[in-house]
């Protein structure tokens, strides 16, 4: 402000006005100016310098939260660690570790990085630092890093300083920092770690740069982990020691600056605390440094006193020039650096060594230092954004495979990075030289590209480094650089249907200097970038090397990743060829069972029907009836024999599914009793069943399959046993719960079925369960395929069970099967019917129409027969297409359909109907459509119910089944309960 005095012109008036009290005075409060303005300015400093500090230090942490970051999101160490537990040799774990460690040393290139470690769950390791020697590992300190990472709510954990997990690296002591890398489950969408991320830092690089500050004498910088462990101290000695406590709590409870005592000396700490890290960066100023100033004021004022008023003026001058303009000066500056902090100053002319030279003297070790400091973090923000171009290519590369597009983004990023006129990607051609295959350049220059038209190869033949010059190039080891033409001794010719006969040199093409990188793939040379100036001659700094290096490491695993997934694809593609002639060869198979179904099971159909037609005849004679009963039995045996050999087929061509049903054990026990009581009556046999009283009435299981075990089984004892006894004896395993049998507890069923037949000798128990085998006593009763009990291990085999035999020639023989089941409520149980016959029938409605549809006129003779004698309306059609015209004029309510037949077969016939029905809704009843099948296989059964049947009846037909599905879908009433389903009213016929 305009007529403020300043310090000496009030200096001067008040000594001459008042001589040496006013001059006593004001030499007080220039004391008391003086050490605030040096406390405040020392204040601030501190400050300056500790955020400084705080900044530096997060970009350092920056950098390796990116590094880590960038390691944790490569997809083929995620892909390598999510199936390290399936890896169980010896070489697959040394491929995998070989895998990791070179795609971890690409990015170990950070400065101060001192390894980096991934460790499994499963307790793998994979390493990259400055040991080769990973056996001897401090398993406490890794325990407890995965502890605290495991409970850390941060991405990346620091630790701060601590003691190197690895024992035998050079730096004991290490900063480390942890991420848990996690998976993330398809099914629950679960997130679970799989492995753990450690990277340590040297405590140099941090040294390197702490220890540039000089805050004064016994003045330090201190910086302290989250845990108040010391990271940085001018004596290195007290790194990863614990601070004072009474320091800790003075940083929890005190302001950004305060004062304390420290070692029995009074310090003034200012702090700042990292909100990345949670560390904390401090200047310590003994006090007494900011009031050694104060000393020189005193003596000023003592010598004021004791000079007379004549030199007052010269003592303010003197004044003026060692105290008032320097401080003018630092606080001058000082503005400046608080208004543009990459302002370059010039330091301060010292003339005297006394306490103003020694604050102005500081004050230029501060801009030295302030200075290197501005140049480490431009060489950090350069580094960073070389990383960060590094990530762009890298991601480049990343979305996608195709090699001409990353070659294309590669040379136009590393053209724009470099700021170079020419950038070139070359292979090695199989006939020697370099081929060029992608090219990105200023648009002043001509392409080196090889002409579109033609297949010539640029050819680079070098005497780089080669005496005598080779006749091909061979690429370097390492990166070449040269900022001169006559530094390389190159020539670049095109070789092809322009070939020049004079080979131009590099210098005609106007190079002034270049920069060669080579590509490894599989630690072979592949080819190399180039990078080419030719407005100047360029200096190649080393971030430009390690940037062309580290994108041509890059470009080497994008040309394994190619190479991976062309072989990959060629996998699939075989993979798929392999899996087409499989499907075709089941197809085959599938074909042929179902054909051999329906051939075989056709003319059976009429040899069973007919003897049972003819066995109802009245009129035939004795012997006439026990040929009948001689065809009968004959049939029923080849139609086993049949149900056996293509069960077996079935069963090995994958076609076996279990259909579980809840039903009554004790009624479906006593079928099965009635079944082989009158055989066992015959024989004159004790036919005994067992049921122990803890057994569950209702069980869930497959009730077919179950059957079909039980009753080869019993079959097999009641035909070889002559004399003596058969017992089913039926017990639980597992008994259920204090709840009771009518809970819905699992448990195993033991079926015990023993006899007192021939016998199995011993040396042919290990074999009877195979295809095709019987026992001694099976091949004398000529009976039977050998495929029973093969049959009934198979069945067991999918049910989940498991089936066991002992025997002894001429006593006996015992099968043990045991079945796990679900007991169920009675409720869940279906009805049980009894079998019909044809003498417990009667017609509701007469009137009924059966249009019976089958190519075989036997067929149609035996339905039409036992149709017929009901009363039936009954009418025939040969194919499908005689079968929808008589549908169409006759509208029957019930069609009895082959679904194997010339012309049109039944699943077309079917699917004719239903659609006609839907066009005619109003006026037609939908028809009954029940399928008379050979082709016996649940998929065959679930295609026809898919075709539109309502129903299906497997051939050779029972008459008790059709008898059975007519009481269903007609209505037919009987004696026995639960047939009583009244069809819907009968429509008239068309005319």
């Amino acid at each position: 402000m305009k007529g403020t005095l300043n310090i000496t012109q009030k200096f001067i008036g008040f000594l001459l006005l008042t001589s040496i009290l006013p001059l006593f005075t004001i030499s007080i409060l220039s004391y008391q100016a003086a050490r605030k303005t040096l406390e405040s300015e020392a204040i601030r400093y501190s400050e300056e310098i500790v955020v400084q500090k705080q900044e530096y230090l997060e970009l350092q942490l920056e950098q390796i939260e990116g590094l880590i970051t960038n390691i944790s999101g490569v997809d083929e160490i995620i892909e390598v660690l999510e199936q390290e537990r399936t890896q169980t040799d010896t070489y697959t774990n040394l491929v995998t570790q070989a895998r990791i460690g070179y795609i971890l040393s690409s990015h170990s290139s950070l400065k101060g990085l001192v390894s980096i470690d991934i460790f499994t769950m499963q307790g793998a390791r994979y390493h990259v630092g400055d040991t080769l020697d990973v056996s001897d590992i401090r398993h406490d300190v890794k325990n407890k890093i995965l502890i605290q990472a495991l409970q850390n709510n941060r991405t990346i954990a620091w630790y701060g300083v601590g003691n190197n997990i690895n024992a035998s690296s050079t730096e004991d002591k290490v900063i480390t920092a942890a991420k848990m890398i996690h998976k993330t489950d398809a099914e629950t969408l679960t997130s679970m770690p799989i492995a753990m991320l450690l990277v340590n830092y040297s405590l140099d690089a941090i040294y390197d740069s702490f220890d540039q500050v000089d805050l004064g004498t016994n003045a330090h910088l201190l910086v302290l982990d989250g845990e108040n462990r010391v990271i940085y101290h001018p004596d290195r000695q007290l790194a990863g020691l614990y601070a004072s406590e009474a320091l800790i709590q003075h940083l929890g409870a005190s302001e950004p600056t305060f004062a304390t005592n420290i070692n029995g000396e009074r310090m003034l700490v200012t702090f700042v605390q990292s909100e990345m890290s949670g560390w904390k960066i401090l200047s310590l100023i003994p006090t007494r440094n900011l009031a050694l100033p104060s000393s020189t004021i005193r003596m000023a004022i003592g010598l004021a006193l004791l000079i007379s008023l004549l030199i007052v003026a010269i003592s303010a001058w003197l004044i003026t020039l060692q105290f008032v303009r320097p401080i003018r000066q630092i606080t001058q500056r000082f503005k400046l650096f608080q208004s543009a902090s990459d302002v370059s100053l010039p330091p301060l002319a010292i003339s005297n060594r006394d306490e103003i030279g020694e604050l102005s003297r500081w004050f230029n070790v501060f801009l030295v230092s302030w200075e290197g400091q501005q140049q480490a973090e431009a060489a950090l923000r350069e580094s960073a954004e070389q990383q960060q171009a590094i990530l762009r290519v890298v991601e480049r590369m990343r979305q996608t495979l195709d090699l001409d597009e990353i070659f294309d983004v590669t040379t136009n990023e590393l053209k724009r990075l470099l700021k170079c006129d020419r950038i070139i990607i070359f292979r090695n051609h199989p006939d020697g030289g370099l081929e060029c295959l992608a090219e990105a350049k200023s648009c002043l220059y001509d392409s080196w590209l090889p002409a579109k038209t033609g297949s010539q190869v640029l050819a680079l033949e070098s005497s780089l480094k080669l005496e005598p010059p080779s006749p091909h190039f061979t690429a370097p080891t390492g990166p070449v650089a040269a900022s001169a033409v006559d530094q390389w001794a190159s020539q670049l010719t095109p070789q092809g249907p322009s070939h020049l006969d004079q080979p131009p040199a590099i210098a005609n093409l106007g190079v002034k200097s270049y920069l060669h990188v080579p590509i490894l793939r599989n630690d072979q040379t592949w080819g190399m970038i180039g990078a080419y100036q030719h407005s100047q001659p360029q200096p190649w700094k080393e971030t430009d090397i390690n940037l062309v290096t580290s994108v041509s490491s890059q470009l080497g695993i994008a040309l394994q990743q190619a190479d991976l997934f062309a072989k990959i694809r060629q996998q699939a593609a075989d993979l798929e060829q392999a899996k087409n002639t499989a499907e075709a060869a089941n197809m085959a198979k599938s074909n042929f069972l179902a054909n051999m179904s329906h051939e075989l099971r056709t003319p059976l159909n009429a040899i069973l029907g007919f003897t049972e037609i003819l066995a109802e005849d009245s009129n035939l004679s004795l012997s006439q009836h026990e040929s009948l009963s001689i065809i009968n039995h004959s049939g029923e045996h080849l139609l086993e024999l049949i149900n056996d050999v293509l069960n077996m087929a079935k069963i090995e061509s994958g076609k076996i599914s279990l259909q579980e049903v809840c039903f009554d054990l004790y009624e479906f026990l006593s079928k099965l009793e009635n079944l082989f009581r009158l055989n066992a009556k015959i024989k004159q046999l004790d036919l005994n069943f067992i049921l122990h009283p803890e057994l569950p009435r209702h069980i869930c299981s497959d009730e077919g399959k179950l059957r079909q075990i039980l009753t080869n089984l019993l079959g097999n004892a009641v035909k070889f046993t002559q004399t003596g006894r058969i017992t089913l004896e039926v017990s639980t395993i597992s008994s259920p719960d204090k709840h009771g049998p009518q809970s819905f507890d699992c448990m195993d069923l033991r079926f015990t079925v023993t006899d007192t037949g021939p016998g199995i000798s011993a040396s042919e128990l290990d074999s009877i369960f195979e295809p095709f085998v019987q026992s001694e006593t099976g091949r004398l009763a000529q009976e039977g395929t050998g495929l029973g009990l093969t049959i009934i291990r198979r069945l067991l085999q999918a049910m989940g069970g498991a089936i066991q035999v002992k025997s002894e020639v001429n006593i006996g023989t015992r099968f043990d099967v045991v079945l796990p089941v679900k007991a169920a409520a009675p409720e869940e149980a279906p009805p049980q019917t009894d079998p019909i016959s044809l003498e417990d029938l009667t017609v509701v409605n007469s009137s009924y129409r059966i249009l019976v549809v089958d190519d075989a006129p036997t067929n149609r003779m035996v339905l039409r027969h036992i149709l017929g004698s009901l009363g039936l309306e009954v009418r025939e059609a040969e194919n499908g297409q005689a079968a929808i015209q008589i549908w169409q004029e006759w509208a029957p309510h019930l069609v009895l359909m082959d679904m194997k037949m010339p012309i049109m077969d039944g699943y077309l016939t079917t699917r004719m109907i239903r659609q006609l029905e839907s066009q005619f809704a109003t006026t037609h009843v939908p028809t009954k459509i029940i399928a008379v099948t050979a082709q016996a296989f649940e998929d065959d059964q679930r295609q026809v119910l898919e075709s539109g049947c309502d129903d299906f009846l497997s051939k050779p037909l029972k008459r008790e089944m059709l008898l059975e599905k007519l009481a269903v879908f007609l209505g037919l009433e009987g004696g026995l309960e639960g047939v009583h389903l009244q069809a819907a009213q009968p429509s008239a016929p068309k005319s």
